[in-house]
């Protein structure tokens, strides 16, 4: 019998790292965490970025005139981050002058 097996596993429902000491599961979990952390900050970040690009195109939009286009941005902007209130008071002026 392979060492670390148990009696009665057979190869098919032996668990995964059975032969394998402790340490090296708790390397493997701790690296499996690393990279799930890793790709949900990559993902915050590129959120952030999309905010910051449409909330920037609609206060160049507004500037100049173009308000149903820069409230269109503004409303982007606003579904992807619904906790700044900044874009809130962007959308009620642009509304406001239409």
């Amino acid at each position: 019998m392979p060492r670390g097996w148990r009696r009665g596993w057979s190869p098919g429902t032996a668990p995964l790292f059975a032969s394998y000491g402790s340490t090296t599961l708790n390397l493997f979990r701790m690296a499996m965490l690393t990279l799930t952390v890793s790709a949900g900050l990559s993902i915050a970040q590129d959120k952030a970025s999309e905010f910051r690009n449409h909330f920037d195109q609609g206060k160049v939009l507004f500037a100049a005139g173009k308000f149903a286009e820069a409230a269109t941005e503004f409303e982007t902007a606003h579904t992807i981050n619904v906790t700044e209130p900044v874009t809130q008071k962007n959308l009620a002026l642009c509304y406001m002058k239409l």
